[in-house]
């Protein structure tokens, strides 16, 4: 296979789906009103802890290029934490309920992940990537030039 920046795309995630997001939980923090815990024996922990926030991000795959996952199963992708950590900063990928989009995850089965440091994108800014990744799949040539054309406003071809 050639190196280029799809080659590299198709190494960084165990797992590459194209699917669309049912759900985004967020892990709810402990509650623990003021009234509890001036009257309470129990010295509470200083400084508190915060839960990392980690979503549990559920899509539908529509299409399977790399990895685990077929058609029509529902997979889920956590996000929001790295290997560094919960406090060294939020990596997470902020997916949008309802929107396709091609993911690229780490890990294996249940412990799933991905982060904005990957090649995850909403599907609509993915299609010229798309028939590149299905090619490596299908084992298939690939083409020596790829990409998407864009069109410029009108008020951009104006002369100046």
């Amino acid at each position: 296979m050639p190196g280029g920046d799809c080659e590299r795309g198709w190494s960084s995630g165990q797992v590459i789906f194209l699917g669309k997001v049912t759900a985004d939980i967020a892990p709810e923090a402990p509650v623990v009103e003021d009234s509890e815990v001036e009257g309470s024996e129990i010295a509470l922990p200083s400084p508190v802890k915060e839960p990392p926030m980690n979503h549990a991000v559920h899509f539908l795959i529509a299409e399977s290029l790399r990895g685990e996952g077929q058609p029509g199963q529902g997979i889920v992708v956590h996000t929001g934490m790295d290997e560094r950590g919960p406090r060294d900063g939020d990596c997470s990928y902020s997916f949008v309920v309802g929107v396709s989009y091609l993911v690229y995850a780490s890990g294996a089965g249940d412990l799933l992940s991905t982060s904005i440091c990957t090649f995850t994108s909403p599907e609509v800014a993915a299609s010229g990537v798309l028939p590149e990744l299905r090619a490596i799949r299908d084992g298939q040539p690939l083409d020596s030039l790829f990409g998407a054309v864009s069109l410029l406003s009108s008020k951009a071809d104006r002369p100046l």
